[in-house]
């Protein structure tokens, strides 16, 4: 990973642990959920989280069964802070802070790729646009936005390289 949140959360944590526990000894945090992937035949540390799933089917003879999945989505950007994660620098140039520069807020303007890791959103990443100082994607405002780029930065599509392999 580019950024040291992880790192630094567990700084952190282990600094409030010791401070509510001054009398214990042997210390110890570790934030999980990180794992080990290879990419772009490079071995990386990626945060991800654990997707369960599960529906109800049908049965052919009648009646219902309940199927249910789990699977790990690894987060193309950090959840901390929304810098990429991937070691491609390319990809990283591509992303534009807020604080930054802000895309084309006029009417008829191109959609952008946009980061949120704002909770109340149902989703991290969107495609959409910037209006009134806000930030929009199907008619619905997005919260705390981080990160954008331009579509047309990423030829293969909104999704592509760092999505693939279940990103978040």
């Amino acid at each position: 990973m580019k950024c040291t949140c992880k790192t630094d959360i567990e700084a952190k944590l282990l600094e409030r642990l010791k401070g509510e526990t001054p009398t214990g000894s042997d210390h110890a945090v570790s934030l999980s959920n990180y794992g080990m992937v290879l990419v772009e035949n490079t071995l990386t540390t990626r945060p991800y989280t654990v997707a369960n799933t599960s529906v109800t089917m049908p049965k052919k003879g009648g009646g219902f069964t309940q199927k249910r999945a789990t699977m790990n989505m690894f987060f193309s950007v950090c959840p901390y802070c929304g810098q990429p994660v991937t070691g491609d620098s390319a990809t990283k140039d591509k992303w534009i802070p807020v604080e930054t520069s802000l895309p084309d807020s006029e009417p008829g303007a191109p959609e952008v790729e946009f980061f949120s890791p704002d909770l109340r959103n149902p989703t991290t990443r969107w495609i959409g646009m910037f209006r009134e100082g806000k930030w929009f994607s199907c008619g619905v405002e997005v919260f705390n936005v981080t990160h954008w780029r331009h579509l047309s930065d990423n030829p293969q599509g909104p999704w592509s390289e760092e999505m693939e392999g279940g990103a978040a």
